[in-house]
This record gives structure tokens, sequence and C-alpha cells, in this order.
């Protein structure tokens, strides 16, 4: 069985005069340490950015879950009253399957 991550919502902390971030748990684990040697605005901003991807994450693929089944859906509408798929959207269902699957580890 696999292990699972720290669940969400992740938070960062603040290690003044440090030249690393902090990403804890919204119970104060400690995460992760994100650092930069020789600016710790960069150090800050990564951490940052990785927080709001974890954060959003579920959100994001439940969404792109829900718009990729309507898509089929007008897709198989389209197909019985014009006799014909949105075949141009095709490139992006593949895109958001492979997009899911990544997401999901598959």
């Amino acid at each position: 069985m696999k292990t699972k991550h720290t669940p969400t919502l992740w938070t960062q902390y603040i290690a003044p005069k440090q030249f690393h971030a902090g990403i804890c748990s919204t119970n104060g684990d400690q995460i992760a340490f994100v650092q930069n040697q020789k600016d710790y605005n960069i150090a800050n901003a990564n951490a940052e950015f990785i927080i709001r991807a974890v954060n959003s994450h579920d959100a994001l693929l439940e969404n792109l879950k829900a718009c990729l089944k309507r898509l089929r859906e007008l897709d198989r509408k389209l197909l019985e009253t014009n006799k014909m798929p949105f075949e141009c959207e095709l490139g992006e269902v593949t895109r958001a399957e492979k997009a899911i699957a990544q997401a999901e580890e598959k």
C-alpha cells in the first residue's frame, strides 16, 4: 500500500535571517524546507508556489474531470444531432486525460 502525503492545507512559516522557507501542515508538523543560498526571497517565493500548487491540486483535478465529462456529454449530443463529433476538441480531451492520469499517478 502506498504511503499517503500529509493532508492539506499546507502553510508557510517564516525563518527570519535564514536562507530557507518552511512548509508545514495546519497542525504545525514540518513538511519541507525550501532553500536558496543566495536569496531568501527566492526560497520564499518557491515555498509559496509549492503551497499554492499543493493546496489547489484536488480542486483543480476535480474541476478538470467535471469539464471533461461535460465536454464528452456535449460531444455526444452534437453527434446525435448533427451526425458528426466536435472534433476540434479532440486534442484538448487527450491532453486533459493525460493531465488527469499524471495527477492521479496512473
